[in-house]
């Protein structure tokens, strides 16, 4: 019987190391905590899909329908500890920055549970974490999350008033920060 165990405690830590799960999404690795945030601007504008989301009534958007905005889309979920540090942040941008042409899209990967739809989740977490100006969207199949190769979560694009990806976010940022507030208030007063 002890051998019998030992051979199966050999071959459960052989396949823990020589075949690691993948994270479900960044950050949610045990002690990581979004320790490995990636920041990619690109050099030039880069064209991206024209996606879609649905609102919390279930009313389909385009992001080329927010062509004229600076757009930060945000990919994120109420259980990734990192994007839920953030969203009063973004929460925060939206309502100062708005009024300029600012649209913080936040757009969930949730999807419910046994007692409550991802909707319910969402709204819930809303109230409770006080979010004010941000709407409500989920991505109810995931291609838009496949369609732009979105890593894991937090994931933010910041796409510029013509529809163009201006830079990847990977991971969570202090987006109040004075360095991305500048970037951003550039981008905002340049007309790009």
């Amino acid at each position: 019987m002890k051998q019998v165990w030992m051979i199966g405690l050999v071959c459960s830590m052989w396949l823990a190391v020589s075949h690691p799960l993948p994270a479900l999404a960044m950050g949610t690795r045990p002690g990581s905590d979004m320790e490995e945030t990636q920041i990619d601007e690109h050099p030039s504008p880069v064209a991206i899909p024209d996606i879609s989301f649905n609102d919390q009534l279930g009313k389909e958007y385009y992001l080329s329908q927010y062509r004229g905005y600076v757009v930060m889309l945000n990919f994120w979920a109420t259980w990734c500890p990192p994007c839920v540090r953030e969203m009063p942040a973004l929460d925060r941008l939206q309502g100062r920055y708005g009024y300029k042409g600012l649209a913080v899209i936040s757009v969930a990967q949730d999807r419910g549970t046994q007692e409550k739809s991802a909707q319910q989740v969402v709204t819930q977490f809303y109230n409770q974490y006080g979010v004010r100006y941000l709407g409500i969207y989920y991505n109810q199949d995931a291609a838009s999350y496949s369609n732009l190769h979105i890593p894991g979560l937090p994931t933010t694009l910041l796409i510029d008033r013509h529809g163009r990806e201006r830079a990847r976010i990977r991971g969570a940022i202090d987006w109040e920060s004075p360095a991305f507030i500048k970037k951003l208030e550039d981008l905002l007063n340049s007309g790009e």
